[in-house]
């Protein structure tokens, strides 16, 4: 419930604090009195609200009896990793927050803090990102509306902070090299926190609906207040620390990596706010014109997707930039194959009769990108080579964390690509039929063919199921059976639950949903679903997983032995 999982919240919170402050030697010693009473605060603003308005451990007015156990919609393995993921993502960003704020307070803006702010950063973009991802899974596998991702408010509410923290994750990498960004990573810290307040906001105060959020509740205005106050503090902080955030700060040039980075943020920051506002303007308009209006997909992708596929280019495009300024003849050599691969994908979709200008342009960008991310890792393979032919060999107990931390963010990159591609054709390609069959009879969707074989009752412990079986033919030949379900749970009688009979395979989904049906099993009515190339959103999930391990592994071996490791110049360029 609402009062429990704020105490969860709070919890969380207590045990990321102790983590972030158990190793004081990687403090510097100004930052900790402020750095303590930051977190102190936030964890206090928490338990405030346990004590005051949602007390967990209230009693009831009567003695209760069994309950009814779990809502049948919610028993489902992503369920129970689903909630806690995404709040140790939302948590995690307080420690950044509580960072920024006490270089701030203390005056004490040079960049020893920016390796802790890098990395909780990184665990709790991480987290939150894992958290939507499973959520969509579960949307995906239960709800039987063969989708996973419906804007949502409190689904935005999670995307918001992601994809600002995005943002802020690279921008802080370029403040370590270069010494610039500060203020615009100052902000992109505060604004990722408060986007986190602010969704909870959502969920809490009843004050924009959703299928996702709590019920109406007096603790909206306490989280209001929480906003106010983080953002009155922020504004005043970085008004007072503006001009020594500023002094030393140089002009990005669009012609550099880091020019190419701040671009992408500024386009991750305004899909941010383009959700951001889609999520509030029905509160608005119903707030101060009494007229109730939805902002539904249409909006959202009307916006995003332009700014999703400009994300994706500059995947691919940014890293063949230099630091500081790229001539044209470097970047003209760094471009060949990456546009050689675009090219050959723009042949063969236009082969393969690919027709959708959206799913043309992200294809071709993926391509793209995907082989800009591999020219790199090679090229970066044949300098070392070079290098260490030049040094007679590779030298024993030598291990360059620098270089497994590239190849990480490589991969997660690369996981990044794989969800695009999933997600494209998912969307743009999309068939579903609902239709009603007599036994025997067969539809057709896409290259399938499902034929309807009578409906079969079991009883199990806890429920009765009714399952269908649909025989399944790919291209006429036989492919296996499908047995979606009806579930009447005995505790939830009223509620019969639908599960979903899925065959997956790299070039899609086949789904099927048994919506309705004669008692006999004469005849049923199902929703069949195509979804092509959507396997490609959760394998790149888990390439990202590999990818963020990867990383993190070097972020710890880096921090914790750097005797042991050797900082190449030459990676460090990347």
């Amino acid at each position: 419930g609402q009062d429990g999982s704020l105490l969860l919240w709070a919890w969380l919170l207590a045990v990321l604090s102790f983590l972030a402050l158990k190793k004081q030697s990687q403090v510097p010693v100004p930052y900790m009195p402020h750095l303590i009473s930051v977190l102190a605060s936030i964890v206090f603003f928490f338990l405030l609200l346990l004590v005051g308005a949602a007390d967990p451990f209230e009693k009831l007015p009567f003695a209760s009896r069994d309950g009814l156990g779990l809502n049948p919609l919610l028993q489902n393995p992503e369920m129970i990793f689903h909630p806690p993921i995404l709040y140790i993502g939302y948590v995690g960003y307080s420690i950044p927050f509580a960072y920024a704020v006490a270089a701030m307070w203390s005056g004490s803006l040079e960049s020893g803090w920016l390796a802790q702010v890098r990395r909780w950063s990184l665990f709790s973009w991480y987290f939150l990102g894992l958290g939507i991802l499973l959520g969509a899974q579960w949307a995906y596998v239960e709800l039987g509306w063969g989708g996973y991702w419906s804007w949502d408010p409190v689904e935005n509410a999670s995307l918001m902070p992601w994809l600002t923290g995005t943002a802020l994750l690279h921008c802080v990498m370029v403040q370590e090299r270069r010494g610039i960004m500060r203020a615009w990573n100052m902000a992109l810290i505060v604004m990722t926190f408060g986007l986190t307040i602010f969704g909870t906001f959502i969920t809490r105060s009843g004050v924009i609906s959703s299928v996702h959020a709590f019920g109406k509740s007096a603790l909206g205005y306490y989280f209001l207040v929480c906003l106010a106050a983080i953002a009155t503090c922020s504004v005043v902080l970085l008004h007072k620390r503006w001009r020594e955030l500023r002094v030393g700060q140089e002009a990005e040039n669009v012609a550099s990596r880091e020019g190419g980075i701040k671009v992408t943020s500024l386009l991750l920051v305004g899909a941010s706010f383009a959700i951001f506002w889609g999520t509030i303007l029905p509160a608005l308009s119903e707030g101060l014109r009494s007229v109730k209006m939805t902002v539904g997909p249409v909006f959202y992708n009307r916006v995003n997707v332009p700014i999703g596929l400009g994300v994706l280019f500059l995947l691919g495009f940014c890293p063949q930039l230099l630091w500081q300024r790229t001539d044209r003849v470097s970047l003209q050599r760094n471009l060949i194959l990456p546009l050689l691969a675009a090219l050959c994908s723009v042949v063969v979709l236009a082969a393969g009769e690919i027709r959708h200008p959206w799913a043309f342009a992200s294809y071709t960008l993926a391509a793209f990108a995907l082989m800009a991310s591999g020219r790199e890792l090679l090229r970066r393979r044949r300098r070392r080579d070079q290098r260490e032919k030049g040094r007679g060999g590779i030298q024993p107990g030598v291990i360059s964390y620098s270089r497994i931390r590239h190849r990480g963010g490589y991969l997660v990159h690369t996981g990044m690509i794989l969800i695009f591609v999933g997600i494209t054709g998912s969307s743009a390609y999309k068939k579903e039929s609902q239709v009603t069959l007599h036994r025997g009879e067969s539809a057709n969707i896409g290259h399938y063919t499902i034929r309807y074989d009578g409906v079969t009752v079991n009883q199990a412990a806890d429920k009765e199921v009714h399952s269908a079986a649909l025989t399944l033919y790919d291209e006429g030949k036989p492919a296996g059976i499908l047995r979606p379900e009806r579930n009447f749970y005995y505790s939830h009688p009223r509620e019969p639950t639908a599960e979903v009979a899925i065959r997956s395979s790299l070039k899609g989904d086949i789904y099927a949903v048994l919506t309705n049906y004669e008692s006999n099993g004469e005849m049923a009515t199902l929703h069949l679903v195509l979804n092509p190339l959507v396997s490609w959103l959760w394998i790149g999930g888990v390439v990202m997983t590999v990818g963020w391990i990867v990383v993190m592994y070097a972020e710890r071996r880096t921090a914790g032995s750097r005797a042991a490791s050797v900082i190449e110049p030459a990676e460090q360029e990347g």
